[in-house]
């Protein structure tokens, strides 16, 4: 199983044959598995250079790893793909660290915009791809 996750991981961004980008589907359950850092915080800062794209946190609240007072997500730029945070709001994360360019580990969300859920209210978020995650249900399953 860890094979083919790993290899889902490794075939994550996907160039198609018209030059557009898409990203591999990850499912709530692999993310659940594969996420070292599960977090709700709010986006107070953002600084994109050519190649990454840097979002800086404030944690709210971690679920899993992690117990820093400020978390930087890091993702390469892909071309019509945005992780579409907003700085201001509150989000669910799910993050993993990730190699940019053979040299730098940085943590980066799992699946990209799929590892990014805005919060609805407080116990309830949810994304395009994998619907809602009551939270305390979520910070249940991850504690077992």
């Amino acid at each position: 199983m860890r094979l083919l996750l790993a290899a889902a991981f490794a075939a994550v961004v996907l160039a198609s044959g018209a030059g557009a980008t898409s990203i591999a589907r990850v499912t709530l359950p692999q993310m659940e598995s594969s996420a070292r850092v599960v977090l709700i915080a709010d986006v107070t800062g953002f600084s994109g250079g050519t190649r990454l794209v840097r979002y800086t946190l404030d944690p709210v609240r971690f679920l899993r790893g992690g117990r820093s007072r400020r978390v930087t997500l890091t993702s390469i730029r892909l071309p019509d793909i945005s992780l579409g945070l907003e700085t201001g709001r509150r989000y669910l994360i799910f993050a993993e660290r990730r190699t940019f360019f053979g040299r730098w580990n940085r943590l980066a969300p799992v699946g990209y915009p799929q590892g990014i859920y805005p919060l609805l209210d407080e116990r309830v978020a949810a994304n395009e791809v994998n619907g809602r995650v009551e939270i305390d249900r979520l910070a249940r399953r991850l504690r077992r």
